[in-house]
Parts: C-alpha cells; sequence; structure tokens
C-alpha cells in the first residue's frame, strides 16, 4: 500500500483481520484495551436504573413548588394551602413517581387518572386545575377525600 492511504482506508482493510483489531486501528488505542473493554462491557454491564420513587430533596422540591404554584395561580394559601399540603401528602407525599397502590392508574403527586407525565411542574399544574375545575377549592377537594372510601378526590 501506499503512504498516502487515508485513515479509513486503513480502517476498511483492517476489517477483514477483525473488529476489535479495527477499534484499535482506527480509534488510536491499544488492541489490547480494543479486548478487555467489550469483556468489560459484558462482566460488568452499564445497566441504567430508571428512577421509581422520588428523592427527599425532590420532594420538598415539589412541596415548594406546589405551594408557589397554588399561591399564584388561584390565590390559594394559608387554610388552603394547609388542606392541599395535607391531601397530596396523603396522596403521594409530593412524589412525582408515586403509582397508586391500589392498581388504578393514578400517577404522580396529584394521583390523577391517567397521569403520563414525570415532570412535577405539569403534575402540580395539572393537579391545581383539576381541584379548581371539580372541587374549586384544596379544601373542598380534602373534605371530599375524607369522606371517600377508599379515598379519591
Amino acid at each position: 500500500m501506499a503512504r498516502n492511504i487515508s485513515r479509513r482506508t486503513k480502517c476498511v482493510t483492517v476489517l477483514s483481520i477483525g473488529v476489535l483489531i479495527l477499534s484499535a486501528v482506527c480509534w488510536n488505542i491499544s488492541p489490547l484495551k480494543a479486548i478487555l473493554d467489550p469483556i468489560k462491557g459484558i462482566v460488568e454491564p452499564n445497566i441504567s436504573v430508571k428512577q421509581t420513587k422520588a428523592t427527599q430533596d425532590e420532594k420538598e422540591n415539589n412541596r415548594q413548588l406546589a405551594e408557589a404554584y397554588a399561591y399564584a395561580g388561584w390565590g390559594w394559601q394559608d387554610a388552603e394551602w394547609l388542606c392541599l399540603n395535607t391531601l397530596w401528602t396523603s396522596e403521594s407525599r409530593f412524589d412525582h413517581l408515586a403509582k397508586n397502590q391500589r392498581g388504578s392508574t393514578a400517577y404522580g403527586i396529584a394521583q390523577r387518572l391517567g397521569e403520563t407525565s414525570d415532570d412535577p411542574s405539569i403534575q402540580i399544574l395539572k393537579g391545581l386545575r383539576y381541584i379548581f375545575k371539580r372541587h374549586h377549592t384544596p379544601c373542598n377537594a380534602y373534605r371530599y377525600w375524607l369522606n371517600s372510601s377508599p379515598h379519591h378526590y
């Protein structure tokens, strides 16, 4: 071969020898590393674990966000905030990843049926809008929740 062969051509030529050596030549890594890295991936797979519960910090951030949205959007504070805080603490503990324990499709902070978003902001806004449309205030929603069995609002 001539000296001015492009790096890509060298890679294609080496392909017939083997993929591991191809990696070493094409990417300037040692052949030993080219052999061991794939093996390491088999022995110690790089598995990403999906988070299934919110951390305490996330829950506290969600609580603060809900309080801010309730006040900014509907003027709910003091007693109304206490009702909302109690309701959503009972429902999900402000965990935006909370699944319903009774097997329904309720999910997230407000435990809305059919909720699909993992975004706490969206869940909070949808939950507040639902409370306003159905119960008008968090205290009305909480009273309804207290009187229903199993609990729902």
